[in-house]
């Protein structure tokens, strides 16, 4: 038995370990080879030759090696293609899903401005692809988007309006912050200013209402935008305040609509304002009564009457308390006979049109 314990001994003995291979571990092994397959990738984005199926296609597999290490040095390499003839819209597509990725918000941002660039040039690149892909980060693009409005382009001004009307409720609060900046360029705000006052959607429309009554800087800024000298940007400032509901709004649109010096298109669109702040339900009494009060000079106007009128029976027929205020307007001897008339003409409108 000791003789087979020693031949099994001998038929088992490790051979010396100089002749064992030196493998590294099976991690590194793996980073390696897809170390490998990543210049590969990058020398079929960069090399001529090859055709554009090829090309497209390692910039697909590139987005798999996105990491937010290594995010903002594969960034810098695409740049260099955004004006290449075969794969610029496969550049521009390829930062746009990277920039989905968890990456560093200044790599993101990076991403955005070579896309604003990107949309800014003319005979190279594929500028409206630039527009397209900025607007799919939403709301933060919004601001780069309107300063595409104005551009030479038609295509890429008309592409950049459609990715703002896409985004819809979330581009309500980056479009008023650029409306009430005072440092804004007037053309910039005027371009904004359509977009707030006429909302893609009852969702957008909403958002503006629900932002003018949470954020008191926003709405001093529509207030105070109601007295610019431009007019472009004070007659949007004056229809974006039918989404108002505070006292220094509804004051200052009655203001306008009194004063004799303003033009009449503001004076109309003043009080479309403050019958469309009359119309909603969520408006309180005593802004309803303010409404209704501002107004009363203007039932002395031949030229405004019908519409003065129209405006308070708007607001009493959607508010009990306005059309009480009505009646005691009506029955005041205080009042002269062309406000009392008024007052009752407006009464008699509102109780024929309550459903």
């Amino acid at each position: 038995m000791a003789t087979t314990d020693k031949k099994y001994k001998i038929l088992f003995k490790k051979e010396p370990k100089e002749h064992m291979p030196d493998l590294p571990p099976v991690s590194e092994l793996r980073g390696k080879s897809r170390a490998s397959e990543y210049n590969k990738i990058r020398d079929a984005i960069g090399n001529p030759e090859l055709g554009e199926t090829e090309r497209n296609k390692a910039l697909k597999e590139l987005e798999s090696f996105v990491d937010d290490r290594n995010a903002d040095e594969i960034v810098d390499f695409l740049l260099h293609f955004r004006k290449d003839p075969v794969i610029d819209v496969g550049t521009l597509m390829t930062l746009g899903e990277i920039a989905k990725k968890d990456i560093p918000k200044k790599v993101r941002e990076k991403i955005m401005d070579s896309l604003s660039e990107a949309a800014s040039w003319e005979d190279v690149g594929s500028p409206i692809t630039a527009v397209r892909v900025l607007g799919s980060f939403r709301g933060p693009a919004v601001k780069r988007l309107v300063k595409l409005l104005d551009s030479k382009n038609f295509g890429v001004s008309m592409q950049a309006t459609n990715e703002i009307l896409n985004i819809d409720k979330e581009a309500i609060k980056p479009l008023l912050e650029l409306f009430v900046d005072a440092n804004e360029a007037v053309e910039v705000r005027s371009a904004v200013g359509m977009f707030l006052a006429v909302p893609s959607s009852d969702e957008a429309g909403l958002e503006v209402q629900n932002l003018l009554r949470r954020d008191s800087r926003l709405a001093k800024g529509i207030v105070d935008s109601m007295s610019e000298d431009d007019i472009s940007v004070k007659s949007k400032a004056v229809e974006i305040a039918c989404y108002a509901s505070d006292m220094d709004a509804i004051r200052k649109l009655g203001k306008i609509a009194n004063d004799e010096s303003e033009e009449d298109i503001l004076k109309t669109l003043a009080l479309l304002s403050l019958a469309g702040i009359g119309q909603r339900k969520d408006t309180g009494h005593k802004e309803c009564d303010e409404i209704i009060f501002t107004l009363l000079p203007l039932l002395e106007s031949h030229v405004y009457y019908t519409k003065v009128v129209g405006v308070m029976a708007e607001v009493a027929k959607n508010h009990e308390s306005a059309l009480d205020y009505l009646i005691s307007i009506a029955q005041d001897p205080d009042y002269s006979i062309k406000i009392r008339a008024g007052a009752n003409y407006a009464i008699n409108v509102a109780i024929l049109t309550i459903h």
